[in-house]
């Protein structure tokens, strides 16, 4: 049987097809051509943005991924000039296979090494997907690391299992927020566009986040134009106004919660307690089978135990993994940081990238 492999931009109908190719039930939307293509436009207009495609037949293997210049990485031209490096989109990453397929994974990581180092690409760094545990369709030539835990909402049973599960702490705390009158409005459009942003980006400020996190509005209208039908964003109302607000981006099988944060003020009326249940209700009607709320620094973390309280069974291992294409290089940047006396990340695989 034929393979084929190449390597595609979001607008190329290749993505399209081979991502409609794979059942509902194994694919996500960070695999999607129109979500590669929001980011292409907005929070990674100054890379480039693709996906390797991988088949024997019909398509078996799915990898898109972000290409940066390092020096851009760095910040410095002189520094890491002419090599590239990859990373996941922001999200989940990794290489989806179609279930079942008799696929040769050997093969494609072969094929793909080839293009990167034709590619002045070092590196390849990766979050995988905790529930497809794709982890195990890394490369034999891959690190790869086991990072914690990833809370995950298992939306299968019916909803008040789901809810009976909650930590008597969290079930008090939705009483609270019933008592304080939070009520919630889900929207399929950017209406309070504003309001979101500025309750996400006072969370980012009161956290200290780095500036990639500070997405341009540009994302979020893109991401009405191209995504229809695949987010949604909740809004936390006490006594009329918006304290709380998610994003959340879905498909078939998953959701996720991608951004939000919450006011100082709707922290007493429990508001992003009640937001989460209802979060978690909508995606029941809708089909959704796992709610994906993410991770902490650590197991002891004020925010990962807030979120395991949602889940108390659905801490599943965390993995990264980092592929290095091209040794001599990978090594040489290392001593050229160290030479120039900028900061080494000894605890990272992409030991260049502070951000």
């Amino acid at each position: 049987m034929a393979r084929t492999f190449q390597v595609v931009e979001p607008g190329d109908p290749a993505w399209r097809s081979a991502y409609d190719q794979f059942a509902p039930d194994d694919r996500d939307v960070f695999y999607d051509p129109d979500f590669a293509r929001v980011c292409a436009l907005t929070i990674h207009q100054d890379d480039h943005v693709a996906a390797a495609l991988y088949s024997q037949g019909d398509i078996d293997i799915l990898y898109p991924f972000v290409r940066r210049d390092v020096s851009d990485v760095i910040g410095h031209s002189n520094l890491g000039a002419g090599r590239r490096d990859i990373v996941s989109l922001y999200g989940r990453g990794g290489a989806l296979c179609a279930a079942g397929a008799a696929v040769n994974s050997t093969e494609f990581h072969d094929c793909f090494a080839e293009w990167c180092r034709s590619q002045k690409i070092i590196c390849a760094f990766d979050r995988f997907h905790p529930v497809l545990e794709n982890h195990r369709l890394a490369p034999n030539t891959a690190e790869v690391f086991e990072v914690g835990e990833f809370v995950v909402v298992d939306l299968r049973p019916e909803m008040k299992a789901v809810e009976a599960n909650f930590r008597y702490s969290m079930r008090k705390a939705i009483r609270k927020g019933v008592e304080s009158g939070v009520v919630v409005e889900m929207r399929e459009d950017i209406k309070h566009l504003e309001t979101f942003m500025d309750i996400y980006h006072e969370t980012l400020d009161r956290n200290g986040a780095r500036e990639f996190y500070y997405f341009p509005e540009a994302f979020y209208q893109s991401m009405a134009k191209e995504m229809p039908g695949r987010f949604a964003f909740y809004y936390g109302v006490v006594d009329g106004e918006i304290v709380t607000c998610e994003l959340v981006l879905f498909s078939d099988r998953f959701a996720h919660s991608y951004l939000g944060g919450t006011r100082k003020s709707g922290f007493a009326a429990s508001a992003n307690q009640i937001l989460k249940l209802e979060i978690m209700r909508d995606l029941k009607r809708r089909g959704c089978e796992y709610f994906l709320l993410g991770g902490g620094q650590s197991r002891d973390d004020g925010v990962f135990r807030y979120k395991l309280a949602y889940a108390p069974d659905g801490a599943r291992r965390s993995f990264v993994g980092g592929t290095v294409f091209l040794p001599e290089d990978y090594a040489t940047l290392r001593e050229e940081l160290r030479a120039a006396d900028f900061p080494v990340m000894a605890d990272r695989f992409q030991f260049y990238d502070a951000g």
